[in-house]
């Protein structure tokens, strides 16, 4: 009677082949989340880096023209004027100011030009989709006109969706300013940036307070003007 040879299993069984299956595939479907999840952090960051930089150049901008605000002492030569548009996140306020050799405008002067310009701030409608965007108006002031409305107007900032001017008396903050209040201590400017065409990315908020001092100040009228005797030097901080 010939005996049976038994033969050494090699190989694998099913259920261990099943098994290597399931979990290779666990590890497959983990992975490929993993990819996905970093993939859209990375777009969400670029996202919000690129909203964030046009709301900085946007500040860094306006306190820029702030900053060479013209100062004089005679108070009813300094003009700065907020006007209230909106409320909240649909905040459209506009802003006009009258400063000193803005560098937007290239040029030397010419005669009967002074180196006075007005400068407004406000949001614009881009009339091929609608998107809106930061407007800066600023044209140069003769020496006989106070005022000048048509100043060439440039794109500061797109992806703004709102912008909003506040300003401090030293009391309370306030929406909007006139001439004759003189000016304000600070100037709060709130912004909010948005993607229309990414309405899933929530928008991003940014703000600065830029600070109008130190002003002139005087200690002598005269009938004729403003005195220079007695201005105090009040020191800077950076």
């Amino acid at each position: 009677m010939k005996q049976l040879t038994k033969y050494k299993q090699n190989g694998f069984t099913l259920v261990e082949v099943l098994l290597a299956t399931v979990v290779g595939a666990l590890v497959i479907v983990v992975a490929l989340g993993t990819l996905r999840q970093v993939a859209r952090s990375r777009t969400e960051a670029l996202y919000y880096s690129e909203l964030s930089a046009h709301g900085r150049y946007a500040l860094n901008r306006i306190r820029d023209d702030l900053a060479n605000f013209y100062r004089s002492l005679n108070p009813e030569k300094m003009w700065l004027i907020g006007i209230e548009g909106g409320a909240l996140a649909q905040a459209a306020d506009r802003i006009l100011v009258h400063a000193v050799q803005d560098s937007g405008i290239e040029g030397t002067l010419v005669e009967g030009q002074s180196d006075m310009y007005e400068v407004e701030y406000g949001l614009c409608e881009n009339a091929t989709d609608g998107a809106t965007f930061l407007g800066r108006r600023c044209g140069a002031l003769d020496e006989d006109s106070p005022r000048n409305e048509k100043g060439a107007l440039t794109r500061v900032a797109e992806f703004i969706q709102a912008i909003r001017f506040e300003y401090f008396d030293g009391i309370d903050w306030r929406r909007n300013w006139q001439q004759k209040q003189g000016v304000p201590k600070l100037v709060r400017v709130s912004l909010v940036l948005a993607d229309a065409a990414r309405p899933r990315y929530r928008p991003v908020n940014i703000s600065q307070v830029i600070s109008l001092e130190p002003l002139p100040t005087r200690s002598i009228d005269m009938e004729d003007g403003y005195s220079t005797a007695g201005i105090q030097k009040i020191p800077t901080t950076e």
